[in-house]
């Protein structure tokens, strides 16, 4: 595989069923891990599933979100990787904060200046947007004392 001189990355929630075999392949590769509520992520999945004509039951997707999430730290456990977990909603309140762990993590020089002008793009208001339909809070009262929610501190959000 030809040697990259430049920085690079990619997202794909994916990943964290293949993470295995991208870490044979790029062993150097720096893992970064953002997590978001399941709740939330659930809704953009309906949403997302509705534009496309289709539909997606909620407990479905909230099912999938703890198969995705659980298996990156299985997976980190097995092959002993050093991931930068990230709580989504932590990243909203302290954008500047995350900004510079992950130029840390993935070894890039931190130019505050650019690192200001991201953070100011961040919308905090997206933490947590289920809070606004009743339907949905709902729906995390029902889930909200399951393990994965308990461990990644989602089991008090109300």
């Amino acid at each position: 595989l030809k040697q990259l001189d430049f920085p690079w990355g990619w997202k794909d929630p994916r990943n964290t069923f293949t993470l295995d075999v991208w870490i044979k392949v790029f062993p150097g590769a720096k893992v970064i891990h953002i997590y978001r509520n399941p709740v939330d992520v659930a809704e953009s999945m309906r949403l997302r599933a509705m534009k496309k004509g289709r539909v997606r039951n909620i407990m479905d997707s909230i099912k999938l979100w703890e198969e995705y999430v659980s298996n990156v730290f299985e997976l980190q456990k097995k092959l002993k990787l050093d991931i930068l977990h990230i709580k989504y909603e932590d990243f909203l309140e302290r954008p500047l904060d995350f900004i510079g762990l992950i130029t840390g993590k993935i070894g890039i020089e931190h130019n505050s200046r650019r690192a200001l002008k991201a953070a100011e793009r961040v919308n905090p208001e997206r933490k947590y947007a289920f809070l606004s339909k009743r339907e949905l809070v709902e729906v995390y009262k029902n889930i909200r004392n399951r393990d994965l929610l308990i461990k990644l501190n989602y089991s008090n959000i109300i």
